[in-house]
């Protein structure tokens, strides 16, 4: 019988207690969880939980019982729904197994994305009768109707816009809902992101952050905001074209061509968003959207949630984004509390059992190497090479049909960049476009962006940089190219190729030291 390996632990190894737990408590803890069930402590009964020392001498368990004893600690909420007294690890982060539409070959993994639970609005916080079904809350308590009509009458979103009722629901997520609505003057219709203000701090700091990247035909365009008492409403352009994840599914794979052109598009747009200091840090197919169902509509990053704006020398440590399509240094980051205390578990356990909750949970670790588990927006250059396999093969990598895969065996693939071209997808794709793919795993996190210049001055030429088939090439003479950014555009490769392409290829390989990010 197949069981998961966080189940094996569960059984088999002792829990890790961390070392500034006092030693009363932790025999307390040990305590509750032994594994016989007959030798656990209260097996004998309540009194026995209550005389352990960790409550002390002078318990009144009578007072406490009759709610007696004020509590210590009272946590400041507005209501039964308030959860902005919890950890984000709990209320942004849990990891769940999320089907996702599947492309038609069938080596897709479905799911694994860090997303919350869907804990969204209470009957008494629906704007509208619509919004209150469109939630499907099971609650029967409906909202009072001279309620709902005073929050409409005095919501300055309702004042301008109107929730389309028809093919309005766009997605939903973690306390929120995206629909579509229409300007009453103007009858134009947007996307209307719906937060609730629980998620205020958050949703300020999206905000901030989408604003930061506007000017960019390649990132989701920002409209308006507003906020009412309940929610606040994020306007955007209205993109009909669709998932990327869709298009994939729809046409089985790429030709190398089309995901060419579309790279060069992403790979602009991550270093626009690069060079204002802010990471995306949740680039996957499902957060690419076209503006239209041309062929050659424009590709869009939308979905700014997991955005972070760079603090320079100072490396990123939250474990976010969508398991397949995070890069190993972030899954290092948030594996490094365990690697760092593994030898205080009663029974060892190999790299590939990798705890997909300890994932979660940001470092902790305060030892002297704590940066070198950190992460920088790298993690993002490792996001579109999968996306980039993704399109050439119609499969997600770090990923098998062909035997039970666990979250943790997953992580140990993508940590080792254990990738496989053997499948019958990758039977039309070159060997060029494969090493392409390779290259961009095969990234140095410290590089950043040149990196990924050099894959796209390869991907747009089939060349590579810095190299002359018609002459022997010293590794000096290479070296001593790169470091003057020596280019040659003028082989008959890049006939075809747009001179903005090229301006980007030149901007991320440029050595100069005005250019260089600071390490």
């Amino acid at each position: 019988m197949w069981i998961p390996k966080c189940t094996q632990r569960i059984i088999k190894n002792q829990p890790l207690i961390p070392n500034h737990i006092s030693k009363v408590a932790k025999d307390f803890i040990l305590k509750l969880l032994i594994k016989n069930p007959k030798r656990r402590l209260g097996a004998k009964g309540l009194d026995d939980v209550k005389r352990h020392p960790f409550f002390g001498s002078d318990m009144d368990w009578d007072a406490i019982a009759q709610k007696r004893v004020p509590a210590p600690i009272k946590p400041k909420i507005k209501d039964e729904m308030d959860t902005s007294n919890f950890a984000d690890e709990f209320t942004r982060l849990p990891l769940t197994d999320s089907p996702g539409l599947a492309p038609p070959t069938e080596s897709l993994f479905r799911g694994y994305s860090f997303i919350s639970p869907t804990v969204l609005f209470g009957p008494e916080n629906a704007v509208n009768e619509d919004l209150y079904n469109l939630l499907r809350l099971t609650n029967h308590q409906r909202p009072d109707p001279s309620q709902l009509h005073r929050l409409i009458k005095t919501s300055p979103f309702f004042q301008n816009y109107e929730l389309i009722d028809r093919e309005g629901f766009l997605g939903e997520g973690s306390y929120s809902i995206c629909r579509r609505c229409r300007n009453r003057r103007t009858q134009e219709e947007f996307a209307v992101k719906i937060v609730s203000l629980r998620q205020e701090v958050d949703t300020q700091n999206e905000i901030e952050l989408l604003r930061l990247c506007q000017g960019h035909a390649n990132i989701v365009k920002l409209h308006e905001v507003f906020t009412d008492e309940l929610h606040t409403y994020i306007i955007m352009e209205l993109l009909t074209g669709g998932e990327l994840f869709y298009r994939i599914r729809t046409q089985a794979s790429f030709s190398e061509k089309e995901a060419s052109q579309l790279m060069k598009k992403l790979v602009s747009a991550v270093n626009f968003m690069h060079s204002n200091d802010l990471c995306h840090r949740d680039l996957k197919p499902e957060n690419l959207l076209f503006s239209s169902p041309h062929p050659n509509a424009e590709i869009k990053i939308i979905d700014f949630g997991f955005a972070k704006k760079r603090t320079k020398h100072q490396p990123m440590t939250t474990p976010c984004g969508t398991l397949l399509y995070t890069a190993p240094e972030v899954l290092r980051a948030a594996t490094s509390f365990r690697d760092s205390h593994s030898s205080s578990l009663s029974t060892s356990s190999s790299s590939s059992s990798t705890s997909t909750t300890i994932a979660l949970v940001p470092s902790t670790t305060t030892n002297s190497n704590s940066a070198a588990y950190g992460y920088d927006e790298s993690c993002d250059l490792w996001s579109l090479g999968v996306i980039l396999y993704t399109m050439l093969s119609g499969e997600v990598p770090f990923n098998s049909i062909t035997t039970h895969r666990t979250a943790e065996e997953i992580v140990e693939d993508i940590t080792r960049s254990k990738l496989s071209y053997d499948s019958p997808a990758w039977k039309n794709v070159s060997q060029a476009a494969k090493d392409l793919v390779k290259a961009a795993y095969g990234y140095d996190e410290s590089c950043d962006l040149w990196s990924l210049g050099v894959i796209l001055y390869t991907m747009l030429s089939g060349e590579v940089p810095f190299n002359s088939i018609t002459t022997h090439r010293t590794a000096e003479e290479i070296v001593e190219d790169i470091t003057r950014s020596k280019l040659s555009y003028d082989s008959p490769a890049w006939k075809n190729v747009s001179q903005a392409a090229k301006d980007l290829v030149k901007g991320l390989l440029d050595f100069s030291k005005d250019n260089l990010r600071a390490q």
